[in-house]
């Protein structure tokens, strides 16, 4: 790494559906009380994507938050707050994971906009800030976190809504060759470690700022991707510089 370079967070988009369980599949309404629900679609250069932090697509029980707000002085509308959606990873549609919390736009025609956010956090307060930690690296998709970027459609009459969901922290990749002219080594029993990074902090929705945790620096175990010779790691965005260490060890205890 160059001195001076910054880790960059990376940007991804998803394509989203939300749909409520009591709903006319053609009108978005709800049949017993007439409210507008939102379908919720996300872009990329312009194209309904499905892809997502660390695969190539949603991944069945993937779960997200999502918050209505209106538009105008970004009050929470009612109880829609932090409801649960729930996707099957067929074609990014998610549909409510509780049944009874399903979205539906303000029957006055109120403009609202959203935030959405992955993953989905159970202990969310109104004040909108998401603990974050990525001290355990066993399962990538459950701590890439993101966000949500409101960019089109916010009312009953206008329900199309679009939002672009961007990643927040940033991921590392290292990938390993033999060495040319030495003895090989068995790249499948080589573990890894980054020293000193920090592994905690907090997102604050409404501000759109990310807080790391200073004294939360610690080793990071590594995961080895099966199909090839890379390990990947999601790290909290840090400025280049002293004080983080990339060590792999072989199986005779090597040390690189």
């Amino acid at each position: 790494m160059k001195n001076g370079a910054k880790i960059p967070a990376l940007f991804i988009a998803v394509a989203i559906s939300l749909l409520s369980c009591s709903r006319d599949p053609q009108q978005g309404t709800d049949i017993d009380t007439g409210q507008q629900a939102p379908t919720i679609k996300a872009s990329v250069g312009g194209s309904i994507s499905t892809t997502k932090a660390t695969d190539t697509g949603w991944e069945p029980g993937d779960r997200i938050g999502i918050t209505m707000l209106y538009k105008d002085n970004r009050q929470i509308v009612g109880d829609n707050f932090n409801f649960l959606y729930v996707t099957n990873g067929s074609g990014g549609e998610f549909t409510p994971g509780v049944q009874e919390k399903a979205i539906y736009f303000p029957q006055e025609g109120s403009l609202v906009t959203f935030l959405a956010y992955y993953p989905f956090t159970a202990g969310l307060t109104r004040d909108m800030k998401i603990p974050l930690s990525v001290a355990s690296q066993a399962n990538l998709s459950r701590i890439d976190f993101m966000t949500a970027v409101h960019q089109g459609g916010e009312s009953k009459s206008d329900r199309n809504i679009i939002l672009r969901f961007h990643h927040k922290l940033s991921k590392l990749i290292f990938n390993l060759s033999q060495p040319v002219g030495q003895p090989a080594i068995d790249l499948s029993k080589v573990t890894m470690k980054v020293k000193g990074s920090k592994t905690t902090g907090s997102y604050d929705l409404f501000s759109e700022t990310l807080t790391v945790n200073d004294a939360s620096v610690a080793e990071l175990q590594v995961p080895r991707l099966a199909v090839n010779n890379d390990w990947e790691a999601i790290v909290m965005p840090r400025q280049a510089g002293a004080g983080i260490e990339f060590e792999f060890t072989d199986a005779e205890g090597g040390i690189y």
